[in-house]
């Protein structure tokens, strides 16, 4: 592997790295703040496209997910969401 590459890898993991770190900040500062929380398993694109779709049109509240982590301001929302998506994991 040439330095150059060797440099564009390391880079890109530090990037990475960054981003999960910069994500579980936020999703601590969340739930301290009272939001709530939903973690989803692993899915399709496709489904994983259908749940982004659904939360923008049938949440009224704020909302946040990195990955599979979902946080709700709205107790409600969260509730209709695992009502939604939990049972599809099954």
């Amino acid at each position: 592997m040439s330095n150059s590459i060797q440099e564009e890898y390391a880079d890109e993991i530090a990037k990475r790295l960054a981003e999960e770190i910069d994500a579980e900040v936020l999703r601590q500062t969340f739930l301290e703040s009272g939001w709530h929380e939903v973690v989803l398993s692993p899915m399709t694109w496709e489904i994983g496209d259908m749940v982004d779709l659904w939360v923008d049109e049938n949440t009224k509240g704020n909302h946040w997910n990195y990955g599979l982590v979902w946080l709700f301001k709205e107790e409600k929302d969260a509730i209709w969401f695992k009502l939604r998506w939990l049972g599809q994991q099954q």
